[in-house]
C-alpha cells in the first residue's frame, strides 16, 4: 500500500466517521432541543443532505485508496474485508440519501399542510418512523465504519 493510498483511505474514513458521530451525537439532539421538532427537523434535513454527499465522496476515496493494497498478497484478506465494510456503509448511505431523506422531507411538507387535521396524527407517526429508520441506518453505518477501521488497522500493521 503506497503512502498516498493509505493517506487517502485514512482521510476518507476519518472524515466520514467523524462527521457521522458528530451529526448523530451533537447536531441532531441539539437541533431538536433548541429549535423544536419542526425547525430542528428542517435544519437536520439540510445538514443531512450535505452529510450524504460527504459520505459518498469519502466512500469513493476509501475504496480507491484501498485498491493500492489489493495487489499485496499478505494484505489482501484485510483489504477485502475493509472494502466490503466500506461498500456496505456506502450502500447504506446511498439508501439513506436517496430513499429515507426524500421520504422524511415529503412527510415534513405534508405535516405542515395538514396541521390541525386528524390526518396529521397518522402522518406524524409515519414521519417519526422514517426518522427512527434514518437514525438506525446511520448508527448501523457507524458500526460498519468502525469495522472498516479495524480492518484498516490490521491491513497496515506489519505481521
Amino acid at each position: 500500500m503506497t503512502l498516498l493510498s493509505l493517506f487517502a483511505t485514512v482521510i476518507g474514513l476519518t472524515l466520514w466517521l467523524g462527521a457521522a458521530v458528530f451529526l448523530n451525537i451533537f447536531v441532531g439532539p441539539e437541533a431538536r432541543h433548541r429549535l423544536g421538532p419542526a425547525r430542528g427537523s428542517e435544519l437536520l434535513g439540510e445538514v443531512t443532505r450535505k452529510f450524504h454527499w460527504l459520505s459518498y465522496g469519502c466512500g469513493a476515496l476509501m475504496l480507491i485508496g484501498a485498491l493500492g493494497a489489493l495487489p499485496i498478497e499478505s494484505k489482501r484478506l484485510n483489504t477485502i474485508a475493509f472494502m466490503a465494510c466500506t461498500g456496505v456503509a456506502f450502500g447504506l448511505s446511498l439508501y439513506a440519501g436517496t430513499v429515507i431523506e426524500p421520504r422524511i422531507r415529503s412527510l415534513r411538507e405534508l405535516l405542515e399542510h395538514t396541521a390541525g387535521s386528524e390526518e396529521n396524527i397518522e402522518i406524524r407517526d409515519r414521519f417519526d418512523h422514517a426518522h427512527r429508520v434514518g437514525s438506525f441506518v446511520n448508527g448501523l453505518s457507524v458500526a460498519i465504519l468502525i469495522g472498516a477501521a479495524l480492518a484498516l488497522s490490521a491491513m497496515t500493521n506489519p505481521v
